[in-house]
């Protein structure tokens, strides 16, 4: 299984909200509750991706203070 990361939950969110405003296509109940997992796990993936924690990391090379 692949590692979740914010582009790919962009992504996933992007598809599956084309198919869900499409009358035709539509969502089923398990790609709803995906979409829904995705948009509360994306601020937590961007978070823990942002460059401003990747240098303090690579600054303080990998210790805590």
């Amino acid at each position: 299984m692949n590692k979740l990361t914010a582009e790919v939950a962009r992504r996933d969110i992007g598809h599956l909200k084309s198919f869900q405003s499409d009358p035709k296509v539509g969502l089923s109940l398990k790609e709803e509750k995906y979409l829904q997992a995705l948009e509360i796990a994306l601020p937590v993936l961007e978070q823990q991706e942002s460059p401003t924690d990747t240098y303090r990391q690579i600054e303080n090379d990998g210790r805590e203070g």
